[in-house]
């Protein structure tokens, strides 16, 4: 499978497609990347040209994705590239989409003002939670490491 590496900023707020019968969501936005530049005509410099990416994601957890993918926030994606193909009014229609790599996420890059917003949110110290045991006890020996909004960073195994 053909694969790419596309950043870039979203052109708008993603769409949402939630197929019956399914545990995840599609998530559909559009990437443009204006890091093309071509030589104007008339000879006098270089303009920018702008190319718009068509993505879908899947995830069990939308709505952690809705809050942070909105438009004009800069992204990075790994994709695997596909051709879609559909029938409409007797024509035969394709098109290229981007889908984000199965077990990876896009990187969204928070502009300067939601950085400096993030940095001034305290530090919250949080115990480490308990490791559910099936006999009922409880340990606290795993390496879990306390993040801020209350959320808790476990060891990947």
């Amino acid at each position: 499978m053909r694969s790419a590496h596309i950043d870039g900023r979203l052109g708008g707020d993603p769409e949402i497609f939630a197929p019956q019968g399914s545990d995840s969501t599609c998530l559909k936005f559009n990437i443009a990347n204006d890091d093309e530049s071509i030589k104007k005509q008339d000879g006098s410099g270089y303009e920018n040209v702008t190319s718009w990416y068509s993505v879908k994601f899947w995830t069990k957890n939308p709505q952690h994705w809705i809050q942070k993918l909105v438009k004009g926030c800069k992204v990075i994606c790994e994709c695997d590239i596909k051709q879609e193909t559909w029938e409409k009014d007797g024509k035969q229609n394709s098109r290229i989409i981007f889908n984000i790599k199965h077990g990876t996420y896009p990187q969204v890059i928070p502009n300067q003002q939601q950085y400096q917003e993030q940095q001034a949110v305290p530090q919250q110290q949080q115990q480490p939670p308990k490791e559910w045991n099936p006999n009922g006890s409880s340990a606290t020996n795993w390496p879990a490491q306390a993040t801020t909004a209350g959320e808790v960073a476990l060891p990947l195994f």
